[in-house]
């Protein structure tokens, strides 16, 4: 996709069988279908926060470099990865509505963002499913 390109206009939202939050500074996120889960911190959990709160992938990269005073190439090419891995991962999908304000906190310095992938939640999960939101 990355070829590709990820249009600087869309606006990406959690699909229904995933769910995120950021605790302490940490993404977490899972897909209840797979049973897998995700989890990022710095760069990576502002970008979920801005993409929740309805902002397209060029916003937010612009946002990201002007609080945290990063090149806005570097800041673009990684938010659209990070998209990327989200869609990968199955837990967003193109979105479209209102933008909403969200609290950031744009402390410390830029580095780019990792989504980690976790299986051991997978056997848990299947055997008893965790409620639907």
């Amino acid at each position: 996709l990355l070829g590709m390109g990820i249009s600087q206009t869309a606006q990406f939202r959690p699909v229904e069988h995933a769910a995120g939050k950021v605790m302490d500074g940490e993404l977490v996120v899972i897909n209840f279908h797979s049973g897998l889960y995700y989890s990022s911190v710095g760069v990576g959990t502002t970008i979920w926060q801005l993409m929740e709160a309805g902002h397209s992938v060029g916003e937010i990269a612009a946002t990201i470099a002007r609080n945290l005073q990063a090149a806005p190439e570097t800041v673009a090419a990684d938010t659209a990865g990070f998209i990327e891995q989200l869609l990968s991962a199955g837990v967003i999908e193109e979105a479209s509505g209102p933008v909403s304000n969200v609290a950031v906190d744009y402390s410390g310095a830029y580095a780019a963002p990792t989504l980690t992938s976790f299986h051991d939640l997978e056997q848990s999960v299947a055997i008893d499913p965790p409620l639907q939101r």
